[in-house]
């Protein structure tokens, strides 16, 4: 039951989302015809995906080699983060931001192929869905099912991996003031003590380091917010090149198209023009004929007309 009622699935969800609901309820409808309840109850319980979620199953089945790019880009990214190194971050985010408009243009194209309506909204969710796919392992296999029904949010700063998440072991200004404050039980760490000295220098040193590394985490996650919003930009000016590329090529390849359809049509009219010419010719040649064979049975009337018949008498 559950094979079939996944096949049945994968079918639905490759309709457009405006022929989904209608072809669902069909399929149900049949399934409870032929005494399969639970399929049909399976089959009803299958939601309409969004647009947004349409075009991201359109990826999955479709382009799921370049969406499989930019899924190993976001671990790729995380790691590098993880690491806390700039310039491999910086490379693989402008590497991630091509793929993504790359994957968005190409489920616009799709979605103006088959009549599907794309609103800025939808955009907008795909590309959640996506960065969500890029920055969550359980994200991406929702994605790479090719079976949302809903776009996808990431709700952490930047990926997972980052900020509070380093894993890095050395503690918060917090943490270092406590230890520089709270005195030591051994006699070695009484205030005038030398070892007492030498280590209170050593926790100064430590929050210092601590301070400084707080106040690097605290730039990266400006400079990355500020990344983001340039990003952002970035692809929605991509965007608008993208369509404004693709109703250029629509309208392009329609020219072309009138252009040779007119081509025929001129070799098409030179020759019925030299056909109309024939048809004239041969029709001026049969009047004539016409003409001659007339006036030859008028005159075979006439002759005709001078030899009455006789009867022969009785």
């Amino acid at each position: 039951m559950a094979a079939r009622s996944d096949a049945v699935a994968e079918e639905l969800y490759r309709l457009a989302p405006g022929d989904f609901t209608a072809e669902r309820d069909a399929r149900a409808l049949d399934a409870r015809r032929a005494g399969e309840r639970q399929l049909a109850k399976e089959i009803k319980a299958l939601r309409r995906p969004s647009t947004s979620a349409w075009m991201t199953n359109w990826l999955a089945r479709e382009c799921s080699i370049e969406l499989g790019q930019l899924l190993e880009l976001g671990d790729a990214l995380r790691a590098a983060q993880h690491r806390l190194e700039g310039e491999e971050l910086r490379r693989l985010s402008r590497r991630r931001q091509e793929a993504l408009v790359a994957l968005s243009a190409r489920a616009r194209a799709a979605a103006l192929a088959l009549a599907v309506p794309v609103s800025e909204d939808a955009v907008r969710d795909l590309h959640d869905t996506l960065n969500a796919a890029a920055a969550d392992p359980e994200a991406a296999a929702a994605v790479l099912s090719g079976r949302l029904t809903t776009a996808l949010h990431h709700s952490g700063f930047g990926l997972p991996g980052t900020g509070d998440q380093s894993g890095d072991p050395s503690p918060s200004p917090a943490q270092a003031t406590k230890t520089v404050t709270s005195p030591p039980a051994q006699p070695d760490f009484l205030p005038d003590h030398p070892g007492s000295r030498h280590r209170l220098a050593e926790a100064s040193a430590e929050q210092e380091r601590s301070d400084e590394r707080e106040a690097a985490r605290s730039a990266l996650r400006q400079a990355e917010s500020e990344a983001a919003d340039v990003r952002l930009r970035l692809e929605q000016a991509g965007e608008r090149v993208a369509r404004a590329q693709h109703r250029h090529d629509t309208v392009a390849a329609s020219i072309s198209e009138l252009e040779a359809q007119l081509e025929v049509l001129r070799r098409e009219e030179g020759a019925t023009a030299l056909e109309l010419d024939d048809a004239q010719q041969a029709r001026e040649t049969l009047r004539e004929v016409c003409t001659v064979a007339e006036d030859r049975l008028a005159e075979c009337r006439h002759a005709l007309e001078g030899h009455p018949e006789r009867r022969p008498t009785a």
